[in-house]
Order: structure tokens, then C-alpha cells, then sequence
């Protein structure tokens, strides 16, 4: 009676188990359905749209002002810098590097610029407009990394299951032996 009751309460949980791991893996594949596109899309739109902004107010106020000339090539490789940072050239990197990592850049421009306070105001507008588009990216990120974590719970329970019903096989196979070892 031992045997039979310990096989067919195996074959219960194991049952039981593949009906839970179906039902979850239905969870995830409509809910991964109705919230994957939405987030895919939206991310990259923003990265694209912001960067054509930036260069259209820079050319504006050179011709504001002569003194001017000098502060907006810096200000133009911001946005190529991003696209290529490891080689370009010497000079412009180390001052244009700064600007997207730390605000101190737009500091010394508003040392050299004290008359133009709105010009210093654009530029902290810039910078708070780098600022958003760090957050947007690791929000996606974040909701990908979920989507992920939920694949790689459904695989870990595909995993488990097999475990389970390879031992009981095994259990099972070990008990027929047995027996007939025993008739033997």
C-alpha cells in the first residue's frame, strides 16, 4: 500500500505542477503581448527627436551676437560626441565630454558670457533636456529587464517540471526493478 499511495500521490503533485506552470506561462504570454509593443516603440522615438532640438538653437545666437562665434562650436559636438566618443578629435572632446556628463562646462561659458542670460538659460535647458532622456532610457530598460525576469521564471518552472518528472520516472522504474529482483 506504501508504494502505490507514494506513486500515485507523485504523479498528483506532478500533475498539479504542469497545470500551474500552464496556467503562468498563459499569464506571461498575454500579459507580455498587451505590454511589450507599447514600451519597444515609444523608446526610440525620443532618443531621435530630442537631438535634432538641440542643434537648431545653437546656430541662433551666433548671430546674436560676435562674441559669440566661439562657444557654439563647442556646443555642436554635444550631439556628434555621443554618436562617436572614443576617437574624435583631440581638443573638442575634452570640453565636450564634460557638458553631457556634468553641468561645470556651462559654468565657465557663463563666466565668459555674463551679458547673455538667457543664453545661460538655454544652456541649462539643454542640460535638463539630457537629463530626461537618461530617465526615459532606463525606464525601458527596466520594463525589458521585467519582461526578461518573467521568461526566465517560466524556463525555471519548464525546468523544474521535467526535474520532477524525471525523478519519479526514475523512482518509479527503480520500484518496478525491485520487484521483479524480488520474484526472482
Amino acid at each position: 500500500m506504501d508504494s502505490p499511495f507514494s506513486t500515485s500521490t507523485t504523479l498528483t503533485l506532478g500533475f498539479f505542477l504542469c497545470l500551474i506552470a500552464v496556467q503562468s506561462q498563459e499569464n506571461v504570454n498575454s500579459g507580455s503581448q498587451s505590454q511589450s509593443p507599447p514600451p519597444v516603440s515609444p523608446p526610440p522615438p525620443p532618443p531621435l527627436q530630442p537631438p535634432p532640438p538641440p542643434p537648431i538653437p545653437p546656430p541662433p545666437p551666433p548671430p546674436l551676437l560676435q562674441f559669440q562665434p566661439p562657444p557654439p562650436p563647442p556646443v555642436s559636438p554635444p550631439p556628434p560626441s555621443p554618436f562617436s566618443p572614443p576617437p574624435p578629435s583631440p581638443s573638442p572632446p575634452s570640453s565636450s565630454s564634460p557638458p553631457p556628463r556634468k553641468l561645470s562646462p556651462p559654468y565657465p561659458k557663463s563666466v565668459q558670457d555674463n551679458r547673455n542670460g538667457s543664453h545661460h538659460g538655454r544652456e541649462n535647458h539643454n542640460a535638463r533636456h539630457h537629463m530626461p532622456r537618461g530617465k526615459l532610457s532606463h525606464t525601458p530598460k527596466e520594463k525589458r529587464l521585467n519582461l526578461g525576469k518573467k521568461i526566465g521564471l517560466v524556463f525555471v518552472g519548464i525546468g523544474v517540471l521535467l526535474q520532477v518528472f524525471v525523478v519519479t520516472f526514475l523512482v518509479i522504474k527503480r520500484k518496478q526493478l525491485l520487484k521483479a529482483e524480488i520474484r526472482r
